[in-house]
């Protein structure tokens, strides 16, 4: 049911359009074909967390490397989900604001003229 790495990197290559990560898979797969460790080759990723290096090397050394990173998935889907979470709220306040300030332009647009209006017929 498995698939080998090296083939799955293949696969996960064609799904980017940012050239600087499909180098960074195209060395991969040539590291690992050459026999190197997974973890070795994530050590040359910049962006990457120490946490999640840390996962892959317990992983590769244990032999449950898809479940690192399944754990690795799980963490960044949940730190991704409170960070959008975090943007809503403080995106709410400011779109209460605007569409107070809307209401407040329509509500003088009507009511001026009617004063304007009053002061005239006096």
């Amino acid at each position: 049911i498995g698939v080998p790495v090296v083939d799955a990197l293949s696969i996960t290559e064609k799904t980017f359009d940012t050239s600087f990560l499909k180098e960074d898979i195209r060395g991969h797969k040539a590291s690992l074909a050459a026999g190197g460790g997974f973890s070795r080759c994530l050590d040359k990723i910049g962006w990457m967390d120490s946490i999640s290096r840390m996962l892959v090397v317990t992983g590769e050394e244990t032999g449950r490397l898809s479940a690192s990173f399944y754990q690795i998935a799980r963490d960044t889907e949940l730190e991704l989900q409170a960070r959008i979470q975090l943007l809503i709220k403080l995106l709410e306040p400011t779109l209460i604001f605007v569409m107070g300030l809307s209401v407040g332009f329509v509500v003088i647009g009507t009511v001026l003229p009617i004063f304007d209006m009053s002061g005239v017929i006096k």
